[in-house]
């Protein structure tokens, strides 16, 4: 009985390493590896690494851009001209 509790925590450990290391941008055949050795150990190590994903867009980076009035696509906010459906545009004042 013992043995089945052992097992069934080596294979938890074994699935849950590399699931956390791919939601954390690593490779998870690399953690997989490791975690047929070092189960417990890898899934702590990899759990308190940083995530190596970029980080999202600042919602400064879309301040100079805005919905196309025609086609709702979002175009610079200066322009005079939508790129996408052509739609003639005049930029909105006061920035």
């Amino acid at each position: 009985m013992e043995i089945l509790i052992v097992l069934f925590w080596w294979l938890f450990f074994l699935i849950v390493t590399p699931w956390v290391a791919t939601a954390k941008g690593r490779s998870g055949v690399g953690w997989f590896l490791a975690a047929l050795f070092f189960p417990l150990l890898a899934l702590i190590v990899v759990a308190l690494l940083p995530s190596v994903r970029p980080a999202a867009p600042a919602a400064a980076q879309f301040d100079d851009r805005r919905p196309c009035p025609e086609c709702a696509e979002m175009i610079l906010r200066q322009a005079k001209k939508c790129r996408f459906c052509g739609a003639a545009i005049t930029p909105p004042a006061g920035r």
